[in-house]
């Protein structure tokens, strides 16, 4: 039977053809042994984060903790289209990557033809990159060992956030950039609307997280050490709320010096 295949090749495909089946129906048409609840649950929850874990202490009857819910994930293997496009825009041929996690943005750029190395605190990412072919180095944000205006571009996508001394690293990376610094951190200026709604952004719950910014916030920390700054919000969510367009990050450029006007001619 068809059902009997489906089940062979897991709930992926099942979903295709039951977009949103249950628990209860799931055990009740394919004689499922090993499902733990008898309440009728859309399964499609059980990819989700948290599902598991909030299952596995129901079923202890035990109490979560702090650190059952604020956690931190592994890198993605996968680009943000939106800051794609905007770092091919914006950056030169020579780009550090500071906190490069597995390498995602540096195979991206390199692709665009784009010369990249990177580097991050966590020894597992780096050899996971250097397995890829990739230039990575073990290295602090705070500590860069390369000379002045080294590369032409200096991204940290996602990386301020995390640093206990972020106007240390990023003075250091405008010290190792010739053109610009390209900055992505998450947007906490949605928080009062969402708040309305008793809904906090995802990433509030990233235990390590430690510093937070606005569109204003990012724009100030950049004008320490940028002659011109640009800064614009992306990741358009949220669109049944209708008070303002919430967008889940922002996005900083940061030049060394002031861009050239475009020539008339």
């Amino acid at each position: 039977m068809i059902f009997n295949g489906l089940i062979q090749k897991g709930m992926s495909v099942i979903r295709r053809f039951l977009p949103d089946p249950c628990i209860h129906c799931l055990r009740s048409i394919f004689r499922f042994k090993n499902v733990s609840t008898n309440d009728c649950v859309d399964a499609s929850q059980a990819d989700l984060p948290y599902f598991a874990t909030l299952k596995e202490f129901e079923e202890a009857g035990k109490i979560l903790k702090r650190e059952n819910i604020y956690g931190s994930g592994p890198p993605s293997p996968e680009v943000s289209q939106e800051v794609l496009y905007y770092l091919t825009k914006y950056a030169g041929p020579r780009i550090l990557d500071i906190g490069c996690g597995i390498g995602a943005y540096m195979k991206s750029l390199s692709s665009y033809g784009h010369e990249c190395e990177g580097i991050d605190t966590n020894q597992d990412y780096v050899s996971a990159c250097l397995l890829d072919g990739l230039k990575v180095q073990l290295m602090s944000a705070h500590e860069l060992q390369f000379s002045p205006n080294s590369f032409d571009t200096v991204i940290m996508i996602e990386v301020l956030e995390h640093l206990p001394e972020p106007i240390v690293a990023l003075g250091k990376a405008f010290r190792v950039a010739k053109k610009n610094v390209l900055i992505s951190v998450p947007n906490i200026d949605v928080l009062p609307i969402m708040s309305k709604y008793q809904i906090v952004p995802w990433h509030i719950l990233e235990a390590t997280h430690v510093n937070f910014f606005t569109p204003r916030i990012l724009e100030s920390v950049l004008k320490i050490f940028a002659a011109k700054s640009e800064v614009f919000t992306y990741g358009h969510f949220a669109s049944w709320i209708s008070e303002k367009a919430l967008h889940q990050h922002v996005f900083g450029v940061g030049w060394k010096d002031r861009p050239a006007l475009p020539s008339k001619d």
